[in-house]
């Protein structure tokens, strides 16, 4: 699948967001961009945008080089490319506060995923209910994958 064919499937959900026509154009100029961009796996959830009263878009999707990370909001679109290269952390907890603190109980009914990149200093986090465990599983497993055949680390 190409990312313009992921973003085709997540329209939908933007419409449901009630994003502005700004938006919608920047998401039109995302999706052409991404034409060529062959996905190995992503990830899409709406959640409640904290910023402002409303929904928010969040997908994740990479390739062999890249990670991309779109957040789309009623009045924004957050767009982050990432080198794969650049990522030196992926993981998964249960047990943390509204502020990322870790905490020592594990009954939350939420999941993080965090990737972290840049050495270490800058993080791309997503945050679900307990339910995507699998899914942010999967993600976690084949960007290791793909990240390993990249630097050539795969056994």
């Amino acid at each position: 699948m190409t990312g313009k064919e992921f973003l085709d499937n997540q329209l939908s959900s933007v419409v449901k967001i009630g994003v502005s026509d700004k938006t919608i154009s920047l998401w039109q100029e995302i999706r052409k961009g991404l034409s060529n961009f062959i996905i190995v796996d992503s990830f899409a959830q709406i959640r409640k945008d904290e910023k402002v009263e409303g929904l928010a878009l969040e997908l994740l999707l990479f390739n062999k080089e890249y990670l991309i990370d779109i957040v789309v909001s009623r009045k924004n679109i957050y767009y982050t490319t990432i080198l794969l290269k650049s990522i030196v952390e992926i993981e998964i907890n249960n047990s943390y506060d509204d502020l990322g603190l870790f905490l020592n109980f594990s009954d939350s009914d939420t999941v993080k995923l965090s990737i972290g990149y840049g050495g270490g200093e800058k993080k791309i986090i997503y945050i679900s209910d307990s339910k995507k465990f699998e899914d942010f599983l999967r993600i976690k497993e084949n960007l290791l994958n793909t990240l390993a055949d990249a630097i050539g680390n795969r056994k």
